[in-house]
């Protein structure tokens, strides 16, 4: 990269990323799961916990679409967001136990 990344720019690059990224985990999770574990007691197991981690990212995914479309859309309007743009607060790492 000979330029600097920032702004619109950057957050549209990291959510390719994280789109890009999403595709990649799902397929080699799911294919090492139907290979090491297949049906067995733990591989229906793991299925499941995979599936409640896949569920929680979905609704990360989904929130962060839900504020960009909020900003986006108080700025094609010529407002600025109404509140000051803080951080995307991402519970995944946050909530876990």
């Amino acid at each position: 990269m000979n330029k600097l990344v920032k702004g619109e720019k950057l957050l549209e690059f990291y959510w390719e990323a994280i789109q890009g990224l999403t595709v990649f985990v799902r397929e080699i999770f799911a294919t090492l799961l139907r290979d090491e574990v297949g049906n067995s007691h733990t591989g229906r197991q793991l299925n499941i916990a995979w599936r409640a981690f896949l569920t929680e990212i979905e609704m990360e995914i989904q929130k962060y679409q839900v504020e960009r479309a909020y900003q986006n859309t108080q700025l094609a309007r010529g407002r600025s967001p109404a509140q000051p743009q803080q951080p995307l607060q991402i519970g995944i790492v946050q909530n876990w136990k």
